[in-house]
């Protein structure tokens, strides 16, 4: 699934990640693309995140509460702070970049995993058809 500035609102809405745990993160600098492995036990799912053209990555660690990689949410930004920050250093560029969306991961610990991008190619898979598949 294809998830863009037109239909970001399904991450808050319809995409449930809690309790998932990151088992992936690659970051091509080239590509300007972010690949995200996440699984979660409880549901017996694999999921996987293609965040193309990434304009910003930011990560405010500060382990809180443990020390874990387990995901209490994945939401969108309101406000998109990070993003009118850079907007505002890149006022050339304001038409070129004003459709990307910013969301944000809230991990167990407390970090924060921000990423700004044009958009996000969401798969979810789950364990169970692949069983059946594989028989």
């Amino acid at each position: 699934m294809r998830i863009d500035y037109k239909n970001k609102k399904i991450i808050d809405k319809e995409i449930y990640i809690h309790d998932s745990t990151f088992y992936g993160f690659l970051y091509d600098n080239d590509e300007k693309t972010l690949l995200l492995k996440l699984k979660n036990y409880c549901l017996h799912k694999t999921f996987k995140l293609k965040f193309v053209n990434v304009l910003a990555l930011n990560c405010e660690m500060c382990q809180f509460w443990s020390y874990t990689n387990g995901i209490l949410n994945w939401e969108t930004v309101g406000e998109e702070q990070l993003k009118n920050k850079i907007l505002e250093e890149e006022k050339e560029k304001i038409s070129e970049f004003k459709n990307y969306i910013e969301t944000k991961f809230v991990l167990e610990t407390g970090d924060i995993i921000t990423i700004i991008c044009e958009y996000v190619e969401f798969f979810e898979i789950n364990w169970d058809d692949n069983i059946k598949n594989e028989r």
